[in-house]
């Protein structure tokens, strides 16, 4: 379970990465 949380945080800012919302990851 936490992996899988783990995988749609990633999902997720990769995502906004590509929409441009934001420039770099969070620092965690």
């Amino acid at each position: 379970e936490a992996e899988l949380q783990l995988a749609e945080a990633d999902l997720a800012v990769a995502l906004a990465e590509q929409d441009g919302i934001i420039e770099a990851e969070p620092p965690f």
